[in-house]
């Protein structure tokens, strides 16, 4: 329902010639490729970018709205902002965009602006998995979204502890 206008940074060559090694039974070890990204295993820079789980989640949101409609949402590792732009666009009262990398953070409120959405929007630099980074008290919010936000295993436990506050 409409196009959103996204800002964001595609994977290097060199980063998809190894997924399509892994894609097709390849000699890639996975921790040759956890030594080579290690940063990327740890999440650095990989808000940077648009994932497929995201845009599904956004035409979720806009094709189902009764999901966000009228709901203040907080979005968990936004990213550069898509699932947070499309809750506002579905109808979500209020979004807060959250996300420990501040690179990123910074282009979703540009995104957010350029989408004419920046008005409902709030940006929080925020680690889930360290509550020490935690707001208090952290926003009040009636839904709770996220994408592709557990390739580190290690993140499931501070967003269950998050999600409970």
């Amino acid at each position: 329902k409409g196009n959103l206008s996204m800002l964001s940074q595609r994977q290097t060559e060199e980063e998809n010639a190894d997924i399509e090694k892994l894609r097709n039974g390849g000699e890639a070890a996975m921790d040759e490729l956890k030594q080579k990204y290690g940063g990327r295993f740890a999440g650095a820079g990989n808000g940077w970018c648009v994932w497929p789980s995201s845009t599904f989640m956004a035409q979720f949101l806009v094709q189902c709205p009764s999901f966000v409609k009228g709901k203040s949402v907080v979005e968990v590792g936004c990213g550069v902002g898509l699932g947070g732009i499309a809750a506002v666009k579905a109808g979500a009262e209020r979004v807060w965009m959250m996300d420990k990398d501040s690179v990123a953070l910074q282009v979703a409120a540009l995104n957010a602006k350029d989408n004419d959405v920046a008005d409902r929007i709030s940006i929080l630099g925020l680690d889930w998995t360290r509550s020490d980074s935690w707001p208090d008290p952290l926003p009040a919010c009636d839904v709770i979204i996220g994408s592709d936000i557990l390739f580190n295993i290690d993140a499931l436990k501070g967003l269950v502890e998050f999600g409970s506050k």
